[in-house]
């Protein structure tokens, strides 16, 4: 939930600076699947995936791929100091 929830609030994010071609690497398999599916998702994240998905097919040139998170070792260690500090 916590992926998706964030994935969108980046999406919104980046649209409002206009920047319209990119590329986004995620190391939540399980997200980057549902939304490049595509597909009626009736999990419990669907409405937010189809939400990123309808941002995502706004946008003129994009990807989204799955990376590991052990080759995402700089994201990931962003994520969690970024969820601690808040918690704190």
């Amino acid at each position: 939930m916590g992926e998706a929830v964030g994935f969108l609030q980046v999406l919104q994010w980046i649209w409002s600076l206009d920047i319209f071609h990119i590329i986004f690497k995620m190391d939540c398999k399980v997200v980057v699947d549902r939304i490049n599916k595509g597909t009626q998702d009736t999990s419990e994240t669907g409405s937010i995936n189809q939400e990123c998905r309808r941002i995502l097919e706004s946008f003129p040139n994009f990807s989204l791929e799955f990376i590991r998170r052990q080759a995402n070792i700089v994201a990931h260690t962003l994520a969690t100091v970024a969820t601690s500090y808040v918690a704190s």
